[in-house]
Parts: C-alpha cells; structure tokens; sequence
C-alpha cells in the first residue's frame, strides 16, 4: 500500500514540476493556501491537486464529455479547489452540478436546481438537493405525522417525511416535483402559515467543502 501512495506522490511531483518549468509566459496559479495548482494552456487546464494527491487536465474534451452527461449545451465553468480535492462547478441556465475530472473519468459528485443567483450567472453555483425541503418543527417525529395528515391536499407535494436532528426533518417529494422545489416551497408556505410549531420551511442546499473558487474559460 505504501509503494502505491509512494508511486502517486512521485507521479504528482513530477507532473508539478513540469508546470511550474514549462516554457510558457502563464504562471502557476495556487489555490486554497496551496491546496491545488492550476496552469492554463493554450487548449486546456492543467490541475494538481495536493488534497488527494491527484493530477488532470480540463479543456473542450472534458467539458463536451460534462455537458453530454448532463444533457445540457452550454455552461458557465468554476474551478473549486479545498484541502479534500479539486472539483469543477458547473453552472447552467437552470441547474448546478460539482464534478470531479480525473484523468479521464468524470464522477458527479451532486447536481441539483440552481439557486437564484441574479444576472451574474457565472457566479460559483452551489445547487438545491432534488425533491427535499427541510422543516424546523417544534415537536416529536409523531407528532409531526399526526400534523401533516390533516392536511388537506399535501399528498399533492410530500410522499414522506424524515427525521434529520431533533426538531429537524426532511420532507420528500413526490418525484413528478423533482426540480420544482422553489415553487413548492411556496405552495407549502402557505399551507403551513397558521402552524405556529412550524419555525422554518427551507430548500435543502449541498453541503460542499469550504474553499476557493476559481472562474474557468473567462
């Protein structure tokens, strides 16, 4: 096991050092204290990752591959690196998806409804989790049920309802409403106005690691 750690340290060296002594007028950029190094080319990106010891490139191969995969046509391209690895961000009309590149195999990592981010859609996007909204309830998990079935025409939205934390639950929509999650998110608002146990009803955003962005292609 240690060879093969061994083996991928050296492999990711040299692949640096040869970024930082390639004879071209670009410079390294580094990312997140260090975390990752990015090189633009004339074609492509070259990205070194520390965090999982990993190397790779990205140009117009890997975004046709990312955009076929997400049946989508065009894109904005973020670059996110954190001590845990470096992704990339993609960022299209509707929908938002974090993607990990490794030499040539592409891993989605979340892809969900974009959240609002105004005209500036090249902002990095986070991305809403698919048919989930999260409730702050004051009360049990029973109690909870006992309050939503007398609801009338929540089937309409919630196939089932998850306990998270105490006094936090997941409700699950039904799958016909996966990506409508803000419209539904009002619709239910109003339905639970006059519950006063109800403290909020949210969407439910990815949790991804903390670290810095970068805009790709730019």
């Amino acid at each position: 096991m240690w060879k093969v750690f061994l083996y991928t340290q050296v492999l990711l060296l040299m692949v640096l050092t040869s970024l930082v002594t390639a004879a071209s007028p670009l410079e390294v950029i580094s990312l997140d204290n260090g975390s990752c190094w990015l090189k633009e080319e004339k074609k492509h990106y070259a990205i070194a990752s520390f965090g999982n010891a990993q190397t790779s490139f990205f140009g117009e191969r890997e975004k046709r591959k990312i955009l076929q995969l997400l049946q989508e046509t065009d894109a904005y391209w973020n670059f996110h690196c954190s001590s845990s690895g470096a992704r990339i961000v993609v960022n299209t009309e509707k929908f938002c998806a974090w993607v990990t590149v490794a030499q040539s195999k592409i891993s989605v990592i979340s892809y969900g409804r974009k959240e609002y981010l105004g005209a500036h859609n090249a902002r990095p996007c986070y991305g809403i989790r698919p048919g989930s909204l999260l409730l702050k309830f004051t009360g049990t998990f029973l109690e909870i049920q006992e309050w939503l079935e007398q609801i009338p025409g929540l089937e309409k939205y919630v196939y089932q309802v998850k306990p998270l934390a105490p006094e936090l639950f997941q409700l699950v929509l039904n799958k016909n409403l996966r990506f409508q999650e803000p419209e539904v998110l009002n619709e239910l608002k109003f339905m639970f106005i006059k519950e006063a146990r109800v403290k909020y009803l949210e969407l439910d955003f990815f949790l991804h690691p903390v670290g810095e962005f970068y805009l790709l292609f730019n």
